[in-house]
């Protein structure tokens, strides 16, 4: 999965809301940091000739089921106090476990990968975009991936010795 940090998130998801739905004017953009306790992160308004549409936006630096299913949570007790607000959720990337959960919440999604439904007043957006981006592997998960555990344990189980590539090889029946 994709991983972006949640201030740089911010920032392309803004740009996003604006290339999904180029035919509205006047965007007003507010960062939420102080708004309800820090836990929306973007009020949008803008304008369809007289009509003005408010978007209330939560920004997950990834799109696994719990993070949407978090963020559509919130989105939703936002909505309740403030109905005049749409709620978007924003991730690098939504599968399509987090779209069933948008759906299931009546919350709008849009990704980074060209994935977004918004259903709002008149606005009806449906796009199917690139599956997952294949982001590189981060260390920290190649650390613990199977094979690396396998290596790992042959060479803690004979730490003394002195491993070539081609032993390691040969003992954990990976290739080299």
């Amino acid at each position: 999965h994709m991983y972006i940090p949640e201030k740089k998130l911010i920032v392309k998801a803004e740009a996003a809301f604006k290339k999904y739905i180029p035919f509205l004017t006047k965007w007003k953009i507010k960062r939420g940091n102080k708004m309800n306790g820090g836990q929306i992160d973007l009020l949008v308004s803008a304008r369809l000739k007289t009509e003005t549409y408010h978007f209330c936006i939560k920004v997950k630096t990834a799109g696994y089921p719990q993070h949407v299913r978090d963020a559509a949570v919130i989105l939703k007790k936002f909505t309740v106090t403030n109905p005049a607000y749409y709620p978007v959720i924003v991730v690098p990337f939504i599968s399509v476990q987090g779209k069933k959960i948008c759906d299931e919440h009546r919350v709008g999604y849009l990704d980074l990968s060209g994935n977004a439904k918004i259903a709002y007043k008149n606005i009806f957006i449906y796009t199917e975009g690139k599956d997952c981006p294949k982001e590189p592997i981060s260390a920290d998960t190649t650390v613990f991936s199977p094979k690396a555990a396998r290596i790992t344990k042959v060479i803690l189980s004979n730490p003394r010795a002195k491993w070539i590539q081609k032993e390691i090889a040969e003992k954990t029946a990976l290739s080299k």
